[in-house]
């Protein structure tokens, strides 16, 4: 028998391996979600990355929750889809995939085995459902605390100031109702990284903070603590200033406070009306000085040079007025001008240096911040 030579094919370490052992099996390298993976958003995709390149035929994998199957449209391959389910996942539920590996092939031509062995799964446990979308009015309540105060909600609105741990946020959209505020405080703990006109979704819980605790008389101020934030759209317009005085809101000029709180009665009580503004963008136009600057870069102002205010002093302060019935002198029913108006530096924009009987020109735009005639110059 004759023999005829083939051309040599030398191999050194530099030539490509070639198993002598067979083929392995496609496996699934890594899933998102992974494998007793929790928190998983609602509306999450699947996504599964097998070991090499495979083909899939009929139905090859199945998601389940305790709410039935989830059908999903498939796309990406050959070594990694996405499965895109038709509907959301319930919330709070463990929820399973099942790979078919009789369905799953690669695409090589070492064989056998070339199919996935057996039938693999694993699961997640999806998140809680999110907090209910609430407004910021709706929040507010017509009272000097939240009927929400300790319950998670959602929100929007517009970013009108931001502080060194905070920020407010406005409603563009106001209701109807003057004794809801349309104004609200994220308190964020650190610099908070959203900016001044940028429409946001808050969530979050409604919190009613008392500064120097709970044992202090302090006004207690509604905010957001804990918040996730998520921008919506940036550079939006703010939304317009409530004016405080002539061609805006009516300021009461007697009473500060002749119920205890038994009441919120806005028109009449000072500290209710200025609850009402809590945390909005306002407008004082032509204020005049009533108290010099203190130390802290407060004045104490009134709207409208004055105008409709009570008792005024020949330097152009305003008087403390005892009403009565009680003996005299012990101003129990007296007027402590819940009128005045106090401008603050906190948004880190000085109170000039005056004095009684100083006017300001035109507009001062402000927000207020807490239930009292507080309001920060912006």
């Amino acid at each position: 028998m004759d023999f005829a030579a083939a051309t040599p094919n030398a191999r050194n370490t530099a030539s490509p391996l070639r198993d002598c052992s067979g083929d392995a099996a496609p496996f699934i390298a890594a899933t998102t979600p992974a494998d007793n993976a929790t928190g998983v958003p609602l509306d999450s995709n699947v996504t599964i990355t097998f070991s090499e390149p495979v083909n899939v035929t009929g139905t090859w994998f199945a998601i389940t929750c305790p709410d039935g199957n989830h059908p999903a449209t498939v796309s990406g391959g050959p070594t990694t889809f996405t499965l895109d389910p038709t509907t959301d996942f319930p919330a709070t539920s463990t929820c399973g995939v099942v790979v078919a590996g009789g369905q799953v092939s690669d695409q090589d031509t070492i064989d056998p085995p070339n199919t996935v062995v057996g039938n693999p799964s694993w699961r997640f446990i999806t998140a809680s459902p999110p907090p209910p979308t609430v407004a910021i009015h709706t929040i507010q309540g017509s009272s000097h605390t939240s009927p929400f105060a300790g319950v998670p909600v959602t929100t929007t609105g517009v970013v009108t100031a931001k502080r060194t741990n905070s920020f407010y946020m406005q409603d563009p959209n106001p209701d109807a109702d003057p004794s809801t505020s349309e104004g609200l405080l994220v308190f964020t703990s650190s610099a908070p990284t959203v900016n001044v006109g940028d429409s946001v979704s808050v969530s979050g819980l409604v919190t009613e903070f008392r500064p120097r605790g709970t044992s202090s008389a302090n006004l207690t101020t509604t905010e957001i603590t804990g918040p996730v934030i998520s921008v919506i759209s940036t550079g939006n317009p703010l939304p317009a200033a409530t004016v405080l005085g002539i061609g805006g809101r009516t300021l009461p000029t007697a009473v500060i406070d002749d119920d205890s709180f038994a009441a919120f009665d806005p028109a009449n009580d000072g500290i209710d009306f200025f609850e009402t503004v809590e945390g909005t963008r306002v407008q004082v136009d032509n204020p005049v000085v009533v108290g010099p600057r203190n130390s802290n870069g407060e004045v104490w102002t009134l709207a409208d040079d004055g105008a409709g205010a009570s008792v005024r002093t020949n330097r152009g302060g305003i008087v403390i007025r005892d009403l009565g019935p009680e003996p005299h002198g012990d101003y129990a029913s007296g007027d402590f001008n819940p009128e005045r108006i106090q401008l603050d530096d906190a948004a880190g924009m000085p109170t000039p240096n005056v004095h009684v009987g100083d006017h300001f020109t035109g507009p001062r735009s402000a927000w207020s911040t807490s239930t009292s005639a507080t309001m920060r110059c912006t």
